[in-house]
């Protein structure tokens, strides 16, 4: 069986940094602080250690587990593309939510899709990694999921 990407740890087990940025996170999503340098002075992080770990780690709540997750992609300007990868999701028992698409420049376009993950049966990891192997998907990237 194949390693997950993606694990739940218990917050005592990990470096005091990793607490302090998602209390940065949560400072700036709910405005009380006026930005990224203020909170990360208020918690005695620096930007730099923000930034390293700010996409990568994400507070889960008892409530509602995971159930939303944002995926960031760019896409080669090809038709049925977008399709095909609104597809993958689709197959993996994923729901669209939004879809944010940009013109394409250069013959790419990001592309932004929300969707709900309560009934994806492989995985986010392995969706993730269904989404890569699309061929004019040039890039992937779990943005964020739900806490």
């Amino acid at each position: 069986m194949a390693q997950s990407k993606y694990v739940v740890v218990e917050m005592d087990v990990l470096p005091d940094v990793i607490e302090k940025v998602l209390t940065v996170k949560e400072q700036i999503t709910e405005g009380k602080a006026k930005g990224v340098s203020d909170a990360v002075k208020q918690q005695g992080i620096s930007r730099s250690a923000y930034y390293k770990y700010k996409d990568k780690v994400f507070a889960l709540s008892e409530s509602y587990m995971g159930k939303k997750a944002v995926f960031a992609m760019t896409l080669k300007d090809q038709p049925g593309l977008l399709a095909d990868t609104l597809n993958v999701f689709s197959a993996s028992g994923a729901n669209i939510l939004s879809i944010n698409q940009s013109i394409p420049i250069d013959s790419k376009a990001n592309v932004n899709i929300s969707v709900d993950v309560t009934h994806v049966t492989e995985g986010v990891d392995a969706l993730v990694e269904r989404l890569k192997a699309v061929k004019g998907i040039t890039g992937v990237k779990l943005l964020a999921m739900e806490r």
